[in-house]
């Protein structure tokens, strides 16, 4: 890259600076702080190129969350998408690589998803509520269109993955200071054994599924020590200690079972007759610890709340979401309409506990108050919406696992571990998604659903490689720097 500043060369740069602080100061008009900010950025990017504007593309993605408000949110989404989307136009006019084609079952996924939205939005009498939604969703896939496009070789590949780890590692530390700085919170947990802590976010649930699914991602890391950024093992174990932390400060338990079932899928996959011998052991050695320190299984139970296992407020919004789903089981309720309607469906009592805490899961949840994925996309989208979650579940995994085993069975090492770490992705945030409704496809809610679609992404592009593998060779398909 030059490092001439003359006019001509910084021509397409200056069109993006100018074009974006228009936009900036049409939203905030705070003009005297847009210029500074964005000459700094400039700067930043001429200094490290386009792996700035990625990593801030994603970082601006998903290191924050809805609480900054509609106008912030609205600035960072438009930064994060025209990074992003000039990445992807740069590369193109200089030819750089070829075409990659967008695969077309992901295509004809995101039609019907779309479809299934627009047809519950007409039929349910919430037009610009559902209308709202189902841009916002369109929108999302527009952006993973631009990022599977950016995934011309393995080495971006690696790039991405190494970029959402230092990321949740960002939003650790957050919850980290937010716990630390926050009296109250300590005292909590010394007295009642129960910290909900999220950082810069609300709702714990967000930053749980990140820091779990970059746990999981850690795994390739340790084993195969193939970052691009994250190369040194000792950083890495590091990270993977703040992260623990940062995931038990969250007390998400769907977050913490997303990251368990991850992590175990993942060694399973690679090695499975050697996990069973250490799960053995190490079931035996922690059941003799807890028999010889029999108080510590009251400090989980604590922890955990195991003791609402079998009294939950999940179950009654499970059986309120039934409700809507045999109401309006054909074209559901329409996207983000549960939030309105649910009154009409409620089975509880207002003036209780129970209802108090529905109610409070309704006020203040922004989506999938069902807390189950398969009932929320059923009640809200209707029977397309069961087709398309049903789809999910048994497509991906038949993908991943198909080509998790071509990979082995042809000993392409790159590959078969980074598919293997999919597979561990998608093990995860689907078991989480028993007791979560977001993470998946929650119309259109970046910060939820980016982490978990990049892992999607990579394994189609993981595909194209591998099937490129056969005829052009690994050189020619950027294997060869990995």
């Amino acid at each position: 890259m030059t490092s001439s500043f003359s006019l001509k060369s910084l021509y397409p740069e200056w069109v993006i600076l100018i074009g974006i602080s228009v936009l900036l100061f049409a939203f905030t008009g705070v003009y005297s702080f847009t210029i500074p900010a964005l000459l700094l950025l400039y700067l930043v990017y001429k200094q490290f190129g386009d792996d700035f504007l990625l990593f801030s593309s994603v970082f601006l993605l998903l290191g924050f969350s809805g609480d900054v408000g509609d106008q912030l949110r609205t600035i960072l989404n438009l930064l994060a998408f025209g990074f992003a989307g000039w990445l992807m136009i740069k590369h193109h006019l200089k030819a750089e690589w070829n075409q990659i084609a967008f695969p077309g079952v992901l295509t004809i996924f995101f039609l019907i998803v779309l479809l299934s939205m627009v047809l519950s939005t007409v039929t349910s009498g919430f037009n610009a509520e559902g209308a709202g939604h189902t841009i916002r969703q369109l929108m999302f896939f527009v952006l993973l269109f631009v990022i599977y496009n950016l995934m011309h070789n393995i080495h971006v590949v690696q790039k991405l993955i190494d970029f959402v780890i230092i990321i949740a590692s960002y939003v650790s530390v957050t919850i980290l200071y937010g716990f630390f700085s926050n009296i109250t919170s300590i005292e909590k947990l010394i007295t009642e054994v129960m910290v909900k802590e999220g950082g810069i976010f609300s709702n714990v649930a967000g930053p749980g599924a990140l820091i779990a699914i970059a746990l999981i991602s850690l795994n390739l890391r340790m084993i195969s020590g193939g970052g691009v950024i994250l190369t040194n093992r000792r950083i890495n174990w590091i990270l993977v200690l703040i992260m623990i932390l940062g995931l038990l400060l969250t007390n998400s338990r769907g977050a913490i079972l997303c990251a368990a079932a991850g992590v175990v899928t993942y060694q399973f996959l690679l090695n499975g007759k050697k996990f069973l011998r250490f799960t053995l052991w190490s079931t035996a050695i922690a059941s003799v610890v807890f028999y010889v320190f029999i108080e510590f299984f009251d400090v989980l139970n604590l922890y955990f709340r195991t003791e609402r296992v079998l009294e939950n407020t999940r179950y009654v919004l499970w059986e309120l979401t039934w409700n809507m789903i045999e109401k309006n089981y054909l074209w559901g309720t329409g996207p983000g309409v549960a939030k309105i309607t649910w009154t009409q469906y409620s089975n509880v009592m207002f003036d209780t506990w129970t209802g108090d805490q529905v109610k409070w899961v309704f006020d203040k949840g922004g989506l999938g108050h069902s807390h189950n994925f398969l009932l929320f996309r059923w009640a809200e989208l209707g029977l397309l919406g069961l087709f398309t979650t049903i789809w999910l579940y048994f497509y991906f995994p038949y993908k991943g696992l198909k080509l998790f085993y071509d990979t082995r069975d042809d000993k392409i090492q790159e590959l078969y571990l980074l598919v293997g770490l999919v597979m561990a992705v998608i093990s995860g945030v689907f078991i989480r998604s028993v007791i979560e409704a977001t993470g998946i496809l929650s119309h259109g809610w970046i910060s939820r659903d980016f982490p978990f679609w990049i892992f999607i992404l990579i394994l189609f592009r993981a595909g194209s490689l591998q099937t490129k593998t056969a005829i052009a060779g690994r050189k020619e398909i950027g294997l060869s720097g990995y």
